[in-house]
Parts: structure tokens; C-alpha cells; sequence
């Protein structure tokens, strides 16, 4: 209290007579540190004793300067501000129109509202979710949040759509003392990109995708990088909401298939997007990342399945999406990195390679019957001199699939053919 630097002065000043009177520092010194004299220390000390801190800088009752307002103004304020509006078709009041409705200041009007806790010019946002499995969703996702499955991987996704790749239009000035760092209120649009986002809650890891677009063949390839980071031996749990691209017919097709048994979508209720967890990842990467940066460009590359990102798995400086997956608050896994369990991805990918040598140099070609075809340049074909004998090796096999998913367009998730080609056919 005899520190405090928002108590009345008041409180403050007797306060510290108090500890120099504990101190043993007589009430004449007292009185001259405090600039009073010594029987307004003799009176703070009587009034300490009998009622402790709590009359501490209290003024005595008919002491004190007398109330200025006549009676029933706070009521009438109070009133007004609750019941009333402005007769000018103003949406709320200010000090100066409640001032001049019950002619007072408005500086007495602000003191009224403050000592009641009042703000009439804020107004806060809500949106109560009107879906009838409300309860119901809520115990689920929470429920799967607190105690998930054994042998399971729980995600949070969702999509942050149309994020801007917004460049000022004059340079911005530096922070420096007395004034902020300053940038135009203006700016040049650059165009747009559509971020997929899914957080492991377990890791908090998060895996992530750029699109052009959200439609459900977004979505669906999406879920298909989800299932290729998850470990055949494990439940697949995701919380989502409730947009008509996360039930598609075609994604409904996908997960209707026997290898995906293992998948649980966990639907939000309606207008409860707080109850995913990935938005507030979301806000971290908004609020230190997008909200303040400068970006050039979208890379079309960065959306396009042929881009293939460096060795860092970041798009280009300047991109918006290089760095979007930097560490925001909460750790996060970039593009490229895919931790899939060797074995499993050995069975999933209709694969045939040669030798260990064959990982050495991978492209991707889209083949006619839409599986996608990856051929493993190397020297090993040499031994051989036939394209169609191969190595059975599963070491072999799994070194290729590796070296694919480390120089795999993004995006390119489910069934692949691993095939060895000559060295100068590769080059062709």
C-alpha cells in the first residue's frame, strides 16, 4: 500500500507513517516527512489500532468534501445509460449528450460510469450455436480432447482461407524511442492462398498444405497427407467443422474404403469454431507472422504439384508461405518432413525398385490409368540392361520411398509405382 502507485495519495501518504511509526520514528518526524502536523499522525495511528488497514486513509464520516451532484443524478445516469438512447438516433451515449440530457459535466458523467464499471461505446460479439447434437458434440470432442483413444493420433483441422499476400505501398519506417514502427494504411494485394492446417494434439505438431482453392478434392488430398504421416498401426481421430467440402461424395467414397476403417472424423457443433483447436494456432501465426509481414508474391509454384521445396521444406523469401511454418508459440513439422512408419509405407506403395543405389535421383510422372508413377534414376539398371527386372529388396524399397517423400511435390499423398529407369532415360 505505501508503495502503490494507483491507491489514492491519501491511502499512500498514511501508509507510510504507519511503517515509520512501526519503525519507531517519532510523530513529530512523522508529521514533518509527511508535511502534516503531529495530531494528524496521532489520529492515523488511533484509527490504525481500531480498525486496522481498513482505516487507512478513510475519510471520517462528515469529513471530507461534500457530494457536488444533486440527488438522483447517478440514478438518473445510471438509467439512461441502461434504458435510453440518445434523442439525436445515436446508437449509444457519450459523456458529452448524457451531459447535456441531465446538465452535468462530463467529466462527471465518465466518474459515473467508471465507479459502476460502464462503457457504452464498447460492444462485444457472440453467436450462440444453434444445433440441435449441440451437447452431444461438445461431450465428444472435448471428451476425445481429455482422454483420447490408445493407439490412436488425434487431429485439430481446418482451413485459414484467403490469406492475402498484402504488400505496402511506400517503405515503412523503423521503430525508434517516442514514436511506433509505422506502415501504410494502404496496400498492394498480391493474391491469395488458402492454408490447410492440422494439429497433432498429442505433439502439437502441425501438419500443413497450400491450396488454391477449399474444395472437397482440396480436402480429400489433404486427408490423404494425414494418412500418409500416421503409422498403419494406428486409429486415425480428426476434429473438424462443419463445411460442406469436409462431405463430399468423394471424400465420403474415400473413407468408405476398407484401408481407411481406421478413420474418425469428430464433427464441432455449429458456430463453435473455439472448440477446434487448430484456430488458435491460427491467431499465433496471424497475429506473428501474416498480420505485419510483407509479401511479395504468391509463388505459384508454392500451390502447384510440381513445385518441389528445398531441403528446409519453406517456400522462397518474400512468398507468402515462406516461413509458415515457423515456430509460432507451438511447435509445428515443415512441409517436407513425413513421419511415416518404413513398413507400413512399403506395403501402401505399389512399389518396385532395383537396388539401395536406386534412390540417388526420383521425378514423378502422372501415368495413364491417374496412379502416379515415380522413376528412381541410378546406376544400378546397368547391371540389368531389362526395366522390368528389379530388386524385391524391402530395404531397397523403403531407401526409394524415402527419397521420394524428401523431393515429392507437396500435396502428392496415396498409392504411387516405384520403378528404376536407366540413367539416360532419366536424364530424357
Amino acid at each position: 500500500m505505501a508503495g502503490s502507485t494507483t491507491l489514492p495519495h491519501r491511502k499512500v501518504v498514511q501508509a507510510r507513517a504507519l511503517l515509520w511509526a512501526g519503525d519507531g520514528v517519532a510523530n513529530a518526524e512523522i508529521a514533518r516527512r509527511c508535511q502534516v502536523t503531529p495530531d494528524a499522525v496521532r489520529r492515523w495511528r488511533s484509527r490504525f489500532a481500531e480498525e486496522g488497514t481498513s482505516g487507512v486513509g478513510a475519510v471520517a464520516k462528515g469529513r471530507g468534501r461534500k457530494p457536488g451532484l444533486p440527488a438522483g443524478t447517478v440514478e438518473e445516469v445510471l438509467r439512461l445509460t441502461h434504458q435510453e438512447r440518445p434523442a439525436d438516433g445515436s446508437t449509444q451515449w457519450s459523456t458529452r449528450t448524457m451531459a447535456a440530457r441531465v446538465g452535468i459535466g462530463k467529466d462527471s458523467v465518465a466518474k459515473i460510469w467508471a465507479d459502476h464499471n460502464l462503457k457504452p461505446w464498447r460492444v462485444t460479439t457472440f453467436k450462440i450455436s444453434n444445433d440441435p447434437r449441440f451437447e452431444e458434440k461438445l461431450v465428444d470432442v472435448v471428451g476425445l480432447y481429455l482422454n483420447p483413444p490408445a493407439r490412436a493420433v488425434v487431429f485439430s483441422f481446418d482451413e485459414k482461407t484467403q490469406c492475402q499476400a498484402l504488400d505496402r505501398t511506400q517503405p515503412s519506417l523503423p521503430m525508434k524511442p517516442g514514436r511506433a514502427g509505422t506502415m501504410t494504411h494502404d496496400y498492394k494485394r498480391n493474391g491469395t492462398i488458402d492454408l490447410f492446417a492440422a494439429m497433432n494434439v498429442g505433439t502439437g505438431e502441425v501438419l500443413t498444405d497450400l491450396r488454391k482453392g477449399h474444395a472437397g478434392t482440396d480436402v480429400l488430398r489433404f486427408f490423404k497427407q494425414i494418412d500418409a504421416s500416421v503409422p498403419r498401426s494406428l486409429d486415425v481421430h480428426v476434429v473438424l467443422d462443419n463445411l460442406s467440402a469436409h462431405s463430399t461424395p468423394e471424400i465420403k467414397a474415400w473413407l468408405a474404403h476398407k484401408n481407411r476403417r481406421r478413420w474418425h472424423l469428430h464433427y464441432t457443433p455449429t458456430s463453435s469454431s473455439w472448440l477446434n483447436l487448430i484456430e488458435r494456432w491460427f491467431k499465433e501465426l496471424t497475429d506473428k507472422r501474416l498480420r505485419r509481414g510483407v509479401f511479395t508474391r504468391v509463388d505459384s509454384d508454392s500451390i502447384a504439384r510440381e513445385f518441389e521445396r528445398d531441403a528446409a521444406g519453406h517456400l522462397p523469401d518474400g512468398a507468402l508461405g515462406g516461413g509458415i511454418c515457423e515456430v509460432v508459440g507451438i511447435a509445428d513439422v515443415p512441409h517436407d518432413r513425413r513421419d511415416i512408419d518404413d513398413r507400413s509405407a512399403s506395403r501402401r506403395a505399389h512399389r518396385r525398385c532395383d537396388s539401395a543405389h536406386a534412390q540417388e535421383r526420383s521425378r514423378l510422372i502422372d501415368s495413364d490409368d491417374g496412379v502416379p508413377r515415380l522413376e528412381i534414376g541410378g546406376d544400378a539398371f546397368s547391371r540389368t540392361g531389362d526395366p522390368s527386372v528389379v530388386d524385391q529388396d524391402r530395404d531397397a524399397a523403403d531407401t526409394a520411398l524415402r527419397q521420394f517423400y524428401r523431393v515429392a511435390p507437396r500435396g502428392l499423398i496415396g498409392d504411387i509405382e516405384v520403378c528404376v529407369v536407366d540413367v539416360e532415360s532419366f536424364g530424357a
